[in-house]
């Protein structure tokens, strides 16, 4: 497969490697970007792993922070396979993701680092809630209302967790379409990891009508009823003592 890096200079020493995936994300990843930046110099890393977008996605990315992202260009592969060649060119020892059209808090990672260093292995989270893009008009917005109130972050934008730790877990599934980050968190718990779910805002995610679980709701809701099928199954054969 043919790929092109375009590498700005990152800093010595690096602490959290942000992955970004991105697929014709022009539109929000400035947004998305300095949402990240806002989390102070603890974020050592901006990986923006562009999936084969025909937009500008990648221009933007660099014009964002020329001293902070580090955008890698690849043939299209879905969002499971991004994140893991994202986590593949990462080189700190904490690992966050964030989706391209999502916004993080300003206290994010402050706050998910306190709990990690109480708890070295824990996959910390956070709360998330959902909003509509404000270009959208009256009708799209009464259309594409968001589900009130905050939810727990299962998602992997809610995620911070050490390099090692997600290694243990082992990569997204990416032959999964809708899915991954739940298979992902599944398995993690089969492991014994614990999750320490905080209760503030992490996260906000942003329904702009383009989203891809909104978009192939039908495929969605039927990918993630056989997933959780799949999980039960697992879950039930771990507890008869058959192998998985």
């Amino acid at each position: 497969m043919s790929e092109i890096e375009i590498t700005s200079s990152a800093p010595a020493s690096p602490r959290v490697s942000v992955v970004i995936p991105a697929w014709n994300a022009a539109r929000y990843l400035g947004e998305a970007i300095s949402s990240v930046l806002v989390q102070g110099r603890v974020v050592a890393e901006i990986i923006v792993v562009d999936d084969g977008s025909d937009d500008d996605t990648a221009a933007v990315a660099l014009a964002a922070a020329p001293n902070r992202v580090k955008v890698v260009r690849a043939e299209h592969g879905g969002i499971a396979a991004t994140r893991n060649r994202g986590v593949a060119e990462a080189s700190g020892e904490l690992i966050a993701f964030l989706d391209a059209d999502d916004l993080w808090t300003p206290r994010k990672l402050a706050l998910q680092l306190a709990a990690l260093d109480a708890e070295p292995r824990a996959l910390v989270l956070g709360q998330a809630e959902e909003f509509v893009s404000p270009e959208l008009g009256a009708a799209a917005r009464a259309r594409l209302a968001p589900k009130p109130g905050r939810m727990p972050a299962m998602v992997a934008g809610g995620l911070l967790c050490r390099r090692e730790v997600f290694d243990t877990v082992g990569p997204f599934d990416a032959s999964r379409a809708v899915g991954e980050a739940i298979d992902w968190f599944a398995r993690a718990r089969g492991l014994g990891l614990r999750e320490v779910v905080l209760d503030e805002l992490v996260l906000r995610r942003r329904i702009h009508g383009a989203n891809f679980t909104l978009t192939h709701a039908a495929d969605a809701k039927r990918d993630y009823l056989a997933l959780a099928k799949a999980m039960l199954d697992r879950k039930r054969r771990e507890k008869a003592g058959e192998p998985s």
